[in-house]
C-alpha cells in the first residue's frame, strides 16, 4: 500500500501486535484520519438493483451442496450486500430466506425490476411471469418442507469461521476483572487436559452446570487513539461445575482445545446466539473503521482471512453486515498551487461481519483485489 510505503513510521504501527505495551501520543497523533465522501446518488433502489446485475446472471439455477449464500448472490449481483432486494422469499414456507441444496431458483422480472424466486424440485412449487401491459405476475404455490435447518446452506464458508462462531470471544475490562479464573490442577499439575479437575477461585453460578475455559492474550485498542476496545479471551476448552465452595469450586474439563493452566478464566457459556446462516446486507447506519487485527495467526490479509474491525454493537453493525475495504493511494500535487493533495481511499475489497461484541466484531474477507493491511479503512457500501 503506497501510503505505508511513503511513511515509514506509519507502517510500524500498523505491524504492531496489538497488545497493552504503550504507545507514545506522537505517534498516535500521526495515522491519518478517512477522508469525509460524500456518496453521488446513483438513482432508486429499484435502479440500483438493475444495475448491479450481473450480466451472466442465470435465469435458473439449481443449488448445489458446497454453495454458500454469497457464492449465489455474487452470481447474480456484483453487490452482493443487495440479495435481500433481490431475493423474493416465498412467505408461504418455513423459514423463508433459508435455502437447501436442490432448490431451483428462477430470475423473473415485475414491473421491468429483476428478483430471484424459488421453485420445488417436483414442480409443486412454480415461478411464471405473464405479461400484462408492463407488469408480470409471479405466482408461487404453496410448499411444505420438511428438512432440518441445519441442512440449508450456510451465508460464508463455516470451515474458515467455525472455530470463531463460539470458541472466542471478547469481553470488556471490568467483566475480565470480575471472571473467576484457575488456581490450580488436580495432584498439582502444572497443567491440566481433559478429564482433569481444576480449582477455580470467584463466584461461580450454581444453576450453571458448563462453562468455558479461555487465555486472554489480545487487547483490542483504537489505532488512532489507543482507546482499549476489547479484550480477546482465546477458548482452551469445556468444563462442569462438581462442587461450589469457597474460596475454591471444583470443575472437571471435559473437552481441552489446548492444555488449562494458573490464571486462565473461566467464563459461562457464551449467551450470544451465534447462527451460521444470516443474509448479507449494507448497514442499516453509515459506518466508517478501520481493520485493527487479522486472526488466526497470519500475518497477511487476503480472501477468507478473519479479521477485527473497531466497529460493534455500539455502531449498530449486524452479523450479515458488508462493509467496503478502502486502501489510500497516495498523494497528488495540485499543478496550480503545487499543494500535496491526498488521493480519495480506493475499494480494494469487502468484508462482511459475522460475529458481533460490544466495540469490535469478527469479520472474513470475501473480495480481495490486493493485499490488504492492518489499518486499512472500513466503509458502508
Amino acid at each position: 500500500m503506497l501510503l505505508l510505503k511513503n511513511q515509514p513510521l506509519l507502517a510500524g504501527m500498523l505491524a504492531l501486535s496489538l497488545s497493552a505495551c504503550a504507545t507514545s501520543p506522537d505517534s498516535v497523533n500521526k495515522i491519518p484520519e478517512m477522508p469525509v465522501v460524500t456518496k453521488v446518488p446513483t438513482g432508486t433502489p429499484e435502479e440500483q438493483l438493475t444495475q448491479a446485475l450481473q450480466e451472466t446472471a442465470p435465469e435458473i439455477y439449481q443449488v448445489r451442496r458446497g454453495d454458500t449464500l454469497w457464492d449465489i448472490a455474487a452470481r447474480y449481483l456484483k453487490d452482493p450486500w443487495l440479495w435481500p432486494q433481490l431475493w423474493q422469499a416465498n412467505p408461504q414456507l418455513a423459514n423463508p430466506h433459508l435455502i437447501y441444496p436442490g432448490d431451483i431458483l428462477h430470475l423473473i422480472r415485475v414491473e421491468g425490476v429483476p428478483q430471484v424466486v424459488r421453485a420445488s424440485q417436483n414442480g409443486a412449487a412454480q415461478a411464471s411471469a405473464s405479461r400484462a401491459g408492463q407488469k408480470e405476475v409471479v405466482r408461487l404455490s404453496p410448499e411444505i418442507r420438511e428438512i432440518p435447518l441445519e441442512e440449508a446452506i450456510p451465508t460464508i464458508p463455516l470451515r474458515v469461521i467455525g472455530g470463531f462462531l463460539s470458541q472466542s470471544r471478547v469481553i470488556d475490562a471490568s467483566r475480565l476483572k470480575q471472571a473467576a479464573y484457575v488456581v490450580g490442577v488436580e495432584e498439582n499439575k502444572v497443567v491440566a487436559g481433559a478429564g482433569d479437575a481444576i480449582f477455580v477461585r470467584g463466584d461461580l453460578d450454581v444453576q450453571q452446570k458448563n462453562y468455558g475455559i479461555y487465555r486472554h492474550e489480545i487487547v483490542y485498542r483504537d489505532l488512532k487513539t489507543q482507546e482499549i476496545l476489547g479484550h480477546e479471551a482465546s477458548y482452551l476448552g469445556r468444563a462442569q461445575l462438581e462442587t461450589y465452595a469457597q474460596p475454591l469450586s471444583t470443575l472437571r474439563l471435559n473437552r481441552s482445545r489446548l492444555e488449562v493452566r494458573a490464571s486462565d478464566v473461566v467464563l459461562p457459556g457464551d449467551e450470544q446466539d451465534v447462527l451460521s446462516s444470516f443474509t448479507p446486507k449494507a448497514p442499516t447506519q453509515e459506518v466508517t473503521g478501520q481493520i485493527i487485527h487479522v486472526l488466526d495467526g497470519v500475518s497477511q490479509i487476503g480472501r477468507h482471512s478473519v479479521v477485527v474491525i473497531d466497529k460493534g454493537k455500539s455502531s449498530q453493525l449486524e452479523t450479515g453486515d458488508t462493509l467496503l475495504i478502502l486502501q489510500n493511494i497516495g498523494k497528488a500535487k495540485d499543478p496550480k498551487t503545487g499543494e500535496l493533495l491526498a488521493l480519495p481511499p480506493s475499494r480494494a475489497g469487502v468484508l462482511m461481519v459475522f460475529r458481533v461484541f460490544e466495540q469490535v466484531s469478527y469479520a472474513i474477507v470475501m473480495q480481495a483485489t490486493r493485499p490488504l493491511d492492518v489499518g486499512d479503512y472500513i466503509a458502508s457500501p
